[in-house]
C-alpha cells in the first residue's frame, strides 16, 4: 500500500475510534440526564399544583360563619396580595361592654357585695349568679336576649371612676324567630338581675327625713320613726328596717313633723305607698 492510504485508514480509524468513545459516554450519561429529566418533571408537577391551588382560591371561603360588618373590595375590583376583602364577626359571641360603678358592682356581683356591704346586711338579701336581658331601645318588652357576665376589665376607668363589665350574648336558637337577631352596633338597655331582696320595703325617698326618718299615720297622730336603708336607687329607697307590713305612710309634704301631733287624713288623697318586695 501506498504511504496515502495508510493516511486514509488512520484518519478512518481515528474518527470510528472518536464515535465510539462519543457513544460510550453518551450511554455513561444517561443516568444522569434520566435523573435530570425526572427532577425537571417534579418541578413542573409542583408548578402545577401552585397553579391548581391558584385556581382554588379564586374563591374566598371564611374560615368563621358569622355576618359581614365591612367590606372593603367589590365584584370586578382588583386586589392585591394581603388587600383586606372585608370584616366579619361571630353573632354567637356577641359582646357588650358595660361601665358600672363601684356602688352599682356591689348588687350585682356577689364578691363586691360581701367586700363592701354590712354584716347585718347579709340577712335580707341572697346573692346568686348574675343573670343579664337584653333589650333594643324603644322595643315591645317580649323582644330580648339573655346574656352573663363573663368577665371585668382590668382596671378602673380613671376619667369615669367605673369598671368596664363584658356581657356575653347567649347563642341564638337557628329555629327561634320570636324575635329579630341581635346586630353589632345597636343601642340597647339591660337589665341585671342579681339580689332578691327578703322583707325590704320600696319607698319613695323624698319622704325621708336627712336624718333617716319617715312619718307615720298611728291612731289619728303623727309619728316618727327611724329607718335604716338598705340601699337608695333613683328616686326609690329600699328599707331593711324600721317599718311594717300594717305601717301606713304619710305622703304629703308638712310644713313642719312634730312626734306626736295630730293629723287628719283625706280619705279621697290617701294611698299607701309601701310596697313590700316579696322573696
Amino acid at each position: 500500500t501506498s504511504f496515502s492510504d495508510l493516511n486514509r485508514v488512520e484518519t478512518t480509524y481515528q474518527t470510528t475510534m472518536a464515535a465510539f468513545v462519543q457513544n460510550e459516554n453518551s450511554l455513561a450519561l444517561i443516568p444522569f440526564r434520566r435523573n435530570q429529566i425526572l427532577a425537571r418533571k417534579e418541578n413542573n408537577k409542583a408548578s402545577l399544583d401552585i397553579s391548581n391551588l391558584d385556581v382554588t382560591r379564586m374563591k374566598i371561603h371564611s374560615p368563621v360563619q358569622g355576618r359581614i360588618l365591612k367590606r372593603h373590595a367589590f365584584i370586578g375590583e382588583y386586589v392585591k396580595k394581603g388587600q383586606k376583602l372585608l370584616e366579619i364577626y361571630d353573632p354567637s359571641f356577641l359582646e357588650i361592654k358595660v361601665p358600672l360603678s363601684q356602688n352599682e358592682l356591689a348588687w350585682i356581683i356577689p364578691e363586691f357585695f360581701q367586700a363592701f356591704a354590712k354584716a347585718k346586711d347579709f340577712q335580707n338579701i341572697q346573692t346568686k349568679s348574675c343573670e343579664v336581658v337584653i333589650q333594643l331601645l324603644n322595643s315591645q318588652d317580649t323582644c330580648f336576649w339573655k346574656g352573663k357576665i363573663v368577665r371585668l376589665a382590668s382596671e378602673i376607668e380613671t376619667a369615669t371612676r367605673t369598671l368596664s363589665t363584658i356581657v356575653q350574648v347567649e347563642k341564638e336558637k337557628s329555629d327561634d324567630f320570636s324575635h329579630p337577631p341581635l346586630l353589632k352596633g345597636a343601642f340597647v338597655r339591660l337589665k341585671f338581675k342579681a339580689f332578691i331582696l327578703k322583707d325590704v320595703y320600696k319607698i319613695p325617698r323624698n319622704l325621708i327625713t336627712n336624718d333617716n326618718h319617715v312619718a307615720l299615720f298611728d291612731h289619728g297622730k303623727l309619728s316618727v320613726r327611724p329607718i335604716e336603708i338598705l340601699r337608695i336607687y333613683q328616686d326609690f329607697a329600699y328599707i331593711n328596717k324600721g317599718l311594717k307590713p300594717s305601717d301606713k305612710l304619710i305622703t304629703s309634704l308638712l310644713p313642719q313633723i312634730v312626734d306626736g301631733m295630730p293629723v287628719a287624713i283625706s280619705e279621697k288623697n290617701f294611698s299607701d305607698l309601701q310596697e313590700k318586695k316579696n322573696p
